[in-house]
């Protein structure tokens, strides 16, 4: 009975021992297991401690790196307040293989845990302590430029430390310039671009506004509407253009006709042909002709020259202002 008795308080100095070396605590945070490991900030430094008489022995995170790269992460310690931790940081692949590891620095230091990643890869890090307590933060870095991988229409957020689309021109357009989507450029803005001028006004480039005025006063290449340009002028593109006196085109059929023959040309209203409008066979002596019919491709015209005088030739021109 005197053993038993002095038995007891043994084994319970013994139980009290292994309590307050942490060894029967509870981890306060629940990060102490690798399916519990919880991910890196990516802005600033993560910030954590470890206490081995609080039962904080071990704390896991983990990185998923976003490309191939090759990463640094530095460890820190003792810098807002004093570490007594004595342990190891311990990186690990997706698999478990160890990749580097090396012990926590005491007092006040840095330790760098360089590694390299491969793009979608999971790596994890085990932080522990065997003896003594601190805080410590983690910073994890890709060596070099990080957007080396920008592609042309992409540029780097340096701040998330990843490649993001372009914004339009970088978004460092003035107001008088416009960007233009193809070559993300600032270019002058066009003023007269939806401005739609009345009947003998033209849009003055230099203030988006309509004037009044004749030829001579406008701009060169003003913009205008149709009716806004002068006789001798037609509208292209937005544009007063002078108008084409000649027409080339082609013969595609010749018949006899008489003492003379009938032309059928490859051009018609949709190019500014009309009845009564003449021409001439390239190449050809005597060769007139005076436009008959006109369709919406296409024309016939009467000539004087006969067939076996047309022989080969098929080039013409037809006189546009002449009738």
């Amino acid at each position: 009975m005197r053993h038993r008795i002095f038995l007891v308080p043994a084994l319970m100095a013994v139980l009290g021992a292994l309590s307050c070396s942490g060894q029967n605590l509870k981890d306060p945070d629940g990060d102490d297991d690798r399916t519990r490991a919880r991910p890196f900030r990516t802005l600033g430094p993560t910030e954590d401690e470890l206490n081995v008489d609080k039962g904080d022995i071990q704390d896991w995170r983990v990185y998923v790196s976003p490309e191939d790269s090759d990463v640094v992460m530095t460890v820190s310690v003792g810098k807002w307040s004093p570490s007594t931790m004595v342990g190891k940081v311990t990186l690990f692949n997706e698999v478990g293989d160890v990749l580097v590891e090396k012990p926590i620095p005491l007092g006040q230091a840095t330790v760098d845990v360089p590694f390299h990643t491969e793009a979608g890869k999971k790596y994890y890090a085990r932080f522990m302590s065997t003896s003594g307590a601190g805080p410590y933060a983690v910073e994890v870095k890709r060596v070099g430029d990080p957007c080396r991988a920008c592609k042309e229409t992409e540029e780097c957020d340096k701040e998330a430390q990843k490649c993001v689309p372009k914004k339009p021109c970088g978004g460092t357009c003035t107001e008088d310039e416009e960007c233009n989507a193809e070559t993300n450029a600032c270019v002058k803005k066009d003023k007269c671009k939806d401005v739609k001028c009345g009947k003998g006004q033209f849009c003055d480039p230099t203030s988006g506004s309509c004037r009044s005025g004749g030829k001579e006063k406008r701009p060169k290449g003003h913009k205008g509407v149709a009716g806004g340009c002068e006789p001798d002028e037609v509208e292209k593109d937005g544009k007063c253009e002078r108008k084409a006196t000649s027409l080339r085109t082609e013969i595609i059929d010749v018949r006899a006709s008489g003492d003379g023959s009938y032309l059928t040309l490859n051009v018609g209203r949709d190019r500014g042909v009309n009845v009564g409008m003449s021409g001439k066979i390239i190449g050809v002596k005597k060769g007139f002709f005076k436009i008959v019919e006109v369709y919406p491709s296409r024309c016939k015209a009467k000539s004087g020259a006969r067939v076996e005088d047309i022989g080969e030739k098929r080039q013409a021109t037809v006189h546009l202002d002449k009738k």
